[in-house]
């Protein structure tokens, strides 16, 4: 039997970011739009050089800000507000970051956040392939294989549109012309990815598919789905293409689904079965196992082995990660180790277990350290969870009760404003940070720093006007990391980076074993700002389910009882900020939805403990405290009655991209809650104008009451800087003052 090792897609924004750097230099006018397409391509060769032992190697996968959004500009599905804009990469850039920028929302499950595309009437669709068939020319070789986000998938991923049938008509022909310029360019094998095969699709769909796959012709192709398993098993697998791609890490539901009906004898299966989506050693001789138990069912004369998913969810390597403990380091694969495995596993099925018994030994090794290490097993955070009752879940009273004493607690006025947390990073922070973790500068000194850092911006916040403050969290470089370097059980790498969305990357932390709080985390620089103002300050914490959604989390115990123990050291947290005066506290989870299962028969378990998780983070409080949270790029149709259930006394969510679209949820559910719609969107440098935040604060007020309503950005300021923030943020207090005037 034949094994092909291929991968889907790897990690292209770079082991050290390097094109985050080189993209970000560009909008700065540093790098001209020359050198910023050459060294994006010198990075994809590069690439595309760590990927050479495999015997098929992705390409396309690449992108300078986002997939969907390059076949948005080679479909030119261009919105009319872009249309006057001349030159290709402005408006590219325009579309993503700039002034009334597309909207922008999460890539299913993942935190990777994609371009939503627009087919409204005003678009003017005309397929430009250039930027593919170049990519191809410049790329060709016999091991290279294109890698397309399918037309389904485009669509259905779009907003906009009323007719699905006359729109998938316009865009498959143009995939159907695109992919006839790749292979008379010498494309031999065209992947097209399809994930929303995996989600709860109608049947009937799968015709547009057969429709569509029926037309291509000259090369071999193959149908890519991850994330989940196949909803429509039997249909989606006699669909007209080569090979089929199936997610066998995600759940079991691809296997049953083979045992059970078998899998055609004309085509090739790619098992997904090196986990693509997080970062731990694979068991390898299970995967073996898990493949001979696939063979011995199909019996194929070929078989394509594969990562679960793209590898752009994971960091590039290992390798320079040289302070982890030798215990967790050995039991971590990025990218370019995810590969290794790969082909250890074809060796086995190629050669027999024989030819890599020392791996396997090695591997079996490792694996058993880690399980059996101390920092897995720790009673005392075991006993606390075996104690959790009912009422640990709850607050002590219903929200109108709490509404009225937080009322006279904080004399807000109405239409109150606030920020979400962050306030702009700048160059000097991040210097002397990372002056301070190189051993540079002292902790004094940066304590100090950290310090004139929260007076200058709790003194801006006076001068604006905000209502209700926060410290700025300068002493954090990301919202989940921060809290992993501070919790026991988690670690943090020193480059594992991955794309959030465009240039924005993350490093998750890493969730290894069982999760407690050693001391307080935010209490110093949250007191030392209070003590600076006498309006209220918000003390600023992470929720359980985006800490667990945004680091790579544990695969040996369940999601639930992880979010359990995070939600219980968070408690701590908020004990003793309410202990010491901090009577507002925002438990931020913008990434409830994103952790959620594809399949909505999987949803209910989850967001049951979700929402549990939350509220055991924050049940004991005063009734006269508040408890807020903050969420967004959610379908807030889906979830809205857990919202609710998670019984925050103030929800801000990202309103301003959607146009208030989002607040018609709300109303239709008759929520009853404190909510902020983000009245401006802080992912575009554009400083919004009074009158554009009077207008989102009006439709507010016709999907809300005015005694529910808070004005604050949609998102943290941390990525923005100070020129367009404090001008923004200027406008956002002068439209609630206006507005509250005429109440």
């Amino acid at each position: 039997m034949k094994v092909i090792a291929t991968n889907i897609g790897y990690p292209y924004i770079g082991e050290k970011r390097e094109l985050k750097f080189l993209i970000e230099s560009f909008w700065r006018g540093e790098t001209s739009r020359e050198n910023l397409l050459k060294g994006a391509e010198q990075l994809m060769r590069s690439n595309i050089a760590r990927q050479e032992a495999l015997d098929s190697i992705p390409l396309c996968d690449a992108t300078l800000y986002d997939r969907m959004l390059d076949l948005t500009v080679a479909f030119n599905l261009i919105p009319k507000r872009f249309q006057h804009i001349t030159g290709g990469i402005q408006r590219y850039f325009e579309m993503a970051r700039g002034k009334s920028a597309m909207e922008m929302t999460k890539w299913f499950n993942t935190n990777y956040h994609y371009l939503v595309p627009e087919l409204t009437d005003d678009v003017k669709p005309k397929l430009d392939g250039r930027y593919f068939v170049d990519m191809l020319k410049r790329n060709k070789a016999e091991n290279i294989k294109v890698t397309l986000i399918g037309p389904y998938t485009f669509v259905k991923l779009s907003k906009g549109y009323k007719d699905f049938d006359k729109w998938f008509k316009i865009i498959s022909d143009m995939y159907v012309e695109l992919i006839d310029q790749l292979v008379r360019g010498g494309a031999k094998y065209i992947q097209i990815e399809e994930p929303s095969l995996v989600t709860d699709i109608p049947k009937s769909d799968l015709k547009y598919l057969k429709s569509f796959l029926g037309r291509l012709k000259g090369a071999k192709f193959i149908l890519a789905t991850y994330f989940d398993s196949i909803t429509h098993y039997k249909e989606t697998v006699a669909l007209p293409v080569n090979a089929i791609g199936m997610d066998f890490v995600s759940n079991s539901g691809n296997l049953a689904n083979i045992r059970k009906f078998g899998f055609p004898s004309d085509k090739v299966l790619m098992a997904g079965i090196v986990n693509g989506r997080n970062i731990w050693v694979s068991d390898l001789r299970e995967k073996v196992v898990l493949c001979q138990a696939i063979i011995k069912k199909i019996k194929p004369s070929e078989l394509i082995i594969s990562p679960s998913c793209s590898m752009q969810h994971v960091p590039v390597t290992v390798e320079p990660e040289t302070k982890l403990p030798q215990v967790l380091k050995d039991n971590l694969a990025f990218a370019d180790e995810k590969i290794k495995e790969l082909l250890i596993i074809k060796k086995a099925l190629t050669k027999g277990l024989p030819s890599v018994k020392e791996e396997l030994k090695d591997n079996t090794r490792k694996l058993g350290e880690l399980f059996t290490c101390a920092e897995r097993n720790l009673k005392d955070v075991k006993m606390r969870m075996a104690k959790l009752k009912p009422d640990d879940f709850k607050r002590r009273s219903p929200y109108e009760a709490r509404k009225r004493l937080q009322k006279i607690e904080f004399g807000l006025p109405l239409l109150p404003t606030t920020t979400i947390g962050s306030f702009p990073q700048t160059e000097g922070v991040r210097m002397k940070r990372m002056e301070f973790r190189k051993g540079q500068l002292g902790e004094h000194e940066y304590r100090q720093f950290i310090k004139e850092q929260i007076k200058e911006v709790v003194k801006l916040q006076e001068e604006i006007g905000l209502d209700v403050m926060v410290h700025g969290e300068f002493e954090r470089t990301d919202m989940v990391e921060f809290f992993g370097e501070k919790l026991s059980g988690f670690i943090t790498s020193l480059n594992g980076w991955v794309v959030s969305y465009g240039s924005r990357c993350v490093k998750p932390p890493i969730i290894w074993a069982d999760v407690k709080r050693m001391r307080p985390m935010t209490l110093e620089e949250i007191l030392y700002a209070q003590s600076l103002t006498k309006k209220p300050m918000k003390g600023m914490l992470t929720g359980p389910m985006t800490i667990i959604s945004w680091s790579f989390n544990r695969d040996d115990i369940s999601k639930k009882d992880v979010a359990y123990q995070i939600a219980l050291a968070l408690n701590d947290e908020v004990l003793d900020l309410e202990k010491n005066g901090i009577r507002i506290i925002q438990i931020d989870e913008p990434a409830l939805q994103e952790g959620a299962p594809i399949k909505n028969r999987n949803k209910t378990e989850y967001f049951d403990y979700g929402v549990k998780a939350f509220r055991l983070s924050a049940s004991k409080v005063k009734d006269d405290t508040q408890i807020h949270t903050h969420m967004c790029y959610s379908n807030f149709n889906e979830i809205i009655k857990y919202i609710d259930l998670m019984d925050a006394d103030v929800i801000s969510i990202e309103n301003s991209r959607s146009k208030g679209e989002l607040l018609d949820v709300f109303k239709k559910f008759r929520y009853k809650k404190g909510i902020g719609p983000g009245v401006y969107d802080i992912h575009s440098p554009a400083v919004p104008t009074v009158p554009d935040i009077i207008s989102l604060i009006n439709r507010s007020l016709k999907n809300l009451s005015q005694d529910q309503l808070w004005i604050n950005p949609d998102c943290g300021l941390k990525t923005r800087g100070y020129k367009e923030t404090v001008p923004s943020l200027k406008n956002m207090v002068e439209a609630a003052r206006k507005v509250r005037a005429g109440l």
